[in-house]
């Protein structure tokens, strides 16, 4: 999304939250860390899985109460950089469910 204001944001986000709410993950510092091994164990467990990244902004708090907060890590990082850290971290945890050798 193209950064428009965190009320702005938040509403479109809202939006495309679904009614299966426990499905979807909003990325925060504040949120459950995981190992790489538990966030494998993470993705097993889901058929799909939704990953809210917030912008510059960050995301407002109302949004926040309605779905679950996940973290990549305490330091803070650019909502690009979130992308690309979360794609390779489904990446190795698929490999790791597959005991592929791409973990070690």
């Amino acid at each position: 999304m193209k950064d428009e204001g965190i009320k702005k944001e938040s509403e479109k986000i809202q939006e495309l939250i679904s009614e299966k709410s426990e499905d979807t993950f909003i990325l925060d510092a504040k949120g459950k860390q995981f190992s790489s091994e538990e966030f494998s164990e993470f993705l097993k467990k889901r058929q799909e899985a939704t990953f809210i990244i917030g912008g510059p902004d960050g995301i407002d708090e109302k949004v926040k109460k309605k779905a679950k907060l996940i973290s990549l890590s305490s330091m803070t990082f650019t909502h690009e950089m979130c992308r690309l850290f979360l794609l390779e971290q489904i990446y190795r945890g698929v490999m790791i469910e597959k005991g592929r050798k791409y973990h070690k």
